[in-house]
């Protein structure tokens, strides 16, 4: 805990964190940032001693949580402590290069990939991962700017991102591509790659003695009769016969990434009884690296469609974070399926004829999603 509470301290979330304001900085990258990004040591006072999880903790994590788009439940879990992690990289840090043996990872790269894009270099998605997309539009960045083509970002290219940085916007670049590629993504449903990606977590759910994991293989099962009758390819990153698997979430985008699907909706239950009851479909974005154009369409009509087909109450897309959502290379959409924390969803959800339409409601709107649109 000790450690979770540097990490928040460093960031300055937590009372007594601080930081010296007379910090100064002769880095181009850092001359022009305020002074709470100064080293720990220079920090006038720091929140590091105790190993106490306290109110002020959970507090802190939350709003880590909240400023990164992942889920706000002010507990320090496997994503929220990896986001942690990464976030202990500021620009500047470390020099950064792509080594596919050696991942590197950082909110460091999650800034050089905004600035690139911003700059009209493509990085793919902002998501905080050196790889070959990022390295390439650093190559051609640096070609651009008259510095060595040699994929490192090291002192000459912090220099020249310094320069520029207050000279380009903020559009990504990826967004803005992903908006005209869209026409040939719709084209119709037939032929298409769809992933299915329902929850693993066997977790009861309140519902018959089924868990989590069961029941959304259940639906995804039915959601792929659809699919397939449609004439669309469909794929599921485990088996749908209800056996839970372990895979991560970053492990099962590498999958979806492999097979280079045109889609993927990830399946999954609400269980928290501080959210409403209802369906709630989520899409990448993030307002320091933008959002999927893509993904956000096909989050509103898949919402649509289940509201106009069922009686599960539903809220807005809404853009996250979640691995799944960011590691993907095509539009994700993560669809949680009623919450199970009230009655009325439990009730529905334990109807065999309302999952199977729901079922109908779900592949009608990703035949919806893929079908041809002259206005956008």
């Amino acid at each position: 805990m000790a450690e979770v509470r540097a990490r928040l301290a460093r960031l300055g979330l937590l009372p007594g964190s601080q930081y010296a304001q007379d910090h100064q900085d002769d880095d181009p990258l850092r001359a022009a940032q305020p002074a709470e990004h100064a080293e720990p040591a220079e920090w006038a006072t720091t929140a590091l001693v105790s190993a106490e999880f306290d109110a002020d903790v959970v507090a802190a994590v939350k709003e880590f949580q909240d400023a990164r788009g992942i889920t706000v439940d002010g507990i320090v879990g496997p994503e929220t402590f990896r986001r942690l992690e990464e976030a202990r990289w500021r620009l500047g840090d470390r020099v950064l290069s792509y080594a596919a043996a050696h991942p590197t990872v950082g909110e460091d790269i999650s800034d050089l990939q905004a600035r690139l894009s911003a700059m009209g270099f493509d990085c793919g998605r902002i998501d905080g991962h050196m790889g070959p997309l990022t390295e390439a539009a650093l190559r051609e960045f640096q070609r651009n700017t008259g510095i060595p083509t040699d994929g490192v970002c090291g002192p000459a290219t912090f220099r020249a991102l310094g320069r520029l940085r207050k000279t380009v916007g903020k559009q990504s670049a990826h967004s803005v591509r992903e908006k005209y590629a869209l026409p040939k993504l719709r084209t119709g449903i037939a032929g298409k790659l769809v992933v299915l990606d329902p929850s693993a977590k066997d977790r009861l759910t309140g519902l018959s003695p089924k868990s989590e994991s069961e029941i959304m293989a259940e639906l995804a099962s039915r959601v792929e009769g659809r699919l397939v009758a449609l004439g669309t390819q469909v794929m599921a990153t485990r088996s749908l016969a209800g056996e839970a698997e372990a895979e991560t979430a970053s492990e099962r985008a590498q999958f979806a990434n492999e097979v280079a699907a045109d889609l993927v909706l990830s399946l999954t239950l609400c269980s928290d009884p501080q959210q409403p009851s209802g369906v709630t479909s989520y899409y990448y974005g993030h307002s320091a690296s933008g959002y999927s154009v893509p993904g956000q369409l096909a989050a509103s009509i898949i919402q649509e469609g289940i509201s106009t087909r069922t009686a599960l109450q539903h809220r807005e897309p809404r853009p996250r974070t979640w691995d799944i959502l960011r590691l993907t290379q095509m539009p994700t959409v993560r669809i949680e399926c009623g919450n199970v924390s009230h009655a009325k969803d439990r009730n529905m959800l334990e109807d065999r004829s309302f999952v199977e339409t729901l079922a109908v409601a779900i592949a009608d709107a990703i035949e919806q999603f893929f079908a041809p649109e002259h206005v956008i």
